[in-house]
């Protein structure tokens, strides 16, 4: 079975960077795509941390420093490391995180039904 068919929820494509964080290390990083229960991003530097690692991701949503409530906001496990790039589990989301996250993939998805599918998926789980 391939990523793509064990996959449960959709990924959209984002371009955005980010600041990547947990207790031992900082660093930004490119966003390659994003779901309601993940991300993939690449980190402009070398993370060294072990599958399991939680780390907080923030993406500013706003380049206006007076409206930092424009952002996501999600608390995230690796779950793989490849050459591509570093796979995260999402955890832990606020509400506003989650509605902003969802309006991303609502404009950038090729499928928008598929995002009702998987918002009920994430909320009955």
């Amino acid at each position: 079975m391939s990523d793509s068919d064990r996959r449960m929820y959709q990924r959209v494509s984002f371009d955005g960077t980010a600041e990547l964080s947990n207790n031992e290390q900082s660093f930004t990083c490119q966003i390659t795509d994003l779901s309601l229960r993940g991300v993939l991003v690449r980190p402009f530097g070398v993370v060294r941390a072990d599958l399991g690692t939680e780390f907080t991701l923030l993406i500013p949503l706003s380049n206006n420093q007076d409206n930092n409530d424009l952002k996501i906001q999600m608390t995230l496990e690796l779950a793989h490391s490849n050459p591509d790039g570093l796979g995260f589990k999402c955890t832990s989301i606020d509400l506003d995180s989650i509605t902003h996250l969802r309006k991303i993939i609502e404009l950038n998805s090729t499928n928008p039904e598929l995002l009702d599918r998987d918002f009920e998926t994430l909320v009955n789980n």
